[in-house]
């Protein structure tokens, strides 16, 4: 958790428009906060990262790669993919994604086996993890 805390404040660091963005909503949101408490997040606007799998009736944000890897349906939100989403669907499929939607707790995707959905997508963009920043910095110099 402190892991994925630290990636939404570098996040925000990075990016201050994604941050003012969300800022309006109290701040960034992490995906453990609306997986827990999903109520609380419907109908809001939410700017989140997390592990993006798309495929033919399971297009889903995983909290971790692993819960994908190992089914765990708790840990993910449907994803209402977007038309500019699937143009890019190789370069996110598969990957931590940073993306922004609204979420609806009531609407728990294919089978009912999600823990919400992610609609209206506005932006779905491949997260860098800080060491694959830090390189990228390096080789610019």
């Amino acid at each position: 958790m402190k892991t994925f805390l630290l990636l939404c404040f570098i996040l925000a660091i990075a990016s201050p428009l994604a941050y003012s963005q969300c800022e309006a909503q109290g701040g960034p949101t992490t995906l453990l906060q609306v997986l827990a408490n999903p109520q609380k997040y419907d109908g809001q606007k939410l700017l989140v990262i997390g592990f993006l799998h798309l495929e033919f009736e399971g297009d889903g944000l995983y909290l971790h790669k692993e819960d994908f890897d190992n089914a765990i349906v708790g840990n993910v939100i449907w994803v209402d993919v977007s038309p500019e989403m699937k143009k890019r669907f190789s370069q996110i499929n598969d990957k931590y994604v940073v993306i922004s939607g609204t979420f609806d707790a009531n609407s728990h995707g294919h089978m009912d086996l999600f823990s919400g959905t992610l609609n209206n997508i506005t932006r779905c963009d491949v997260w860098q993890s800080f060491k694959e920043r830090q390189k990228r910095l390096r080789t610019k110099r």
